[in-house]
């Protein structure tokens, strides 16, 4: 898979650092599976996330920055609006070497819990449309449809799983992503993760499988600080992505 910023890899999303903070979406391959509250914000910063490729000597390495803003419409609802405010991608190696920089696509995406956000069993879904707003060369080149969903199951006060899915829909063709987790406390402000994510093989790409872990410590009940990392289980899987962020909730 190349290293695009498109790529599912590249964090969306993920967990919550204690069960009674906002229902971040960093860090993680995964959306949380609960909603923000009626009428709040949030803005969740990835501060850089990076990924690597290494195929047939030539190695992509790609950098993001992007922002990701959440207003909690209703209980229920809330709309998301994304951008990648800075994307680079440099392939060197075998000869080459080309570095691309620029802007990535914008997206706006909503996002629906179909169950109440204090159930042991919680569910949500996030629907999302990608526009050709980027550089040539750092975004997808048409327009992106995805839908995804997560599933939370509370395993007591302290631990949670989650499984997430989601399908991409470029130019006609799609790209399925399957991610289980393991989240659980290590503190009254700190939190972390195990995960894995699959992508089966489609349109002449080899399947993608990597594992990882995350933590996130609320340095204020409305602040999140996370990092992150992932490594590739086979040899034509995405060698590694990593990356940290901030979160914000504004009531």
């Amino acid at each position: 898979m190349a290293a695009r910023a498109t790529v599912a890899w590249l964090p969306l999303v993920g967990t919550l650092a204690h069960a009674d903070g906002p229902a971040f979406d960093r860090p993680g391959i995964a959306f949380s599976s609960t909603t923000m509250p009626a009428h709040s914000v949030t803005w969740e910063q990835g501060l850089l996330d990076f990924q690597r490729d290494q195929s047939g000597g030539v190695t992509q390495d790609a950098y993001v920055v992007d922002a990701r803003l959440r207003y909690g419409l209703a209980d229920r609802w809330e709309v998301q609006l994304a951008a990648p405010l800075y994307d680079e991608i440099d392939t060197h190696g075998s000869g080459q070497g080309l570095t691309t920089a620029g802007v990535g696509d914008l997206s706006l995406a909503v996002k629906l819990a179909l169950t109440p956000r204090d159930d042991r069993f919680t569910m949500s879904m996030l629907g999302v449309v990608s526009f050709p707003t980027g550089n040539e060369d750092i975004g997808a080149g048409a327009e992106q449809y995805s839908l995804g969903a997560t599933l939370g199951w509370t395993l007591s006060d302290s631990q949670s799983l989650a499984f997430y899915t989601n399908v991409d829909l470029l130019a006609g063709d799609a790209t399925w992503t399957f991610a289980p987790s393991w989240n659980f406390d290590l503190g009254e402000t700190v939190g972390g993760y195990v995960e894995a994510g699959y992508q089966p093989a489609a349109h002449g790409d080899p399947a993608n499988a990597l594992a990882g872990a995350g933590l996130m410590w609320l340095v204020k009940p409305t602040v999140q600080l996370d990092a992150y990392f992932l490594k590739g289980l086979t040899s034509e899987s995405t060698d590694l992505a990593a990356g940290c962020g901030v979160s914000i909730f504004f009531p």
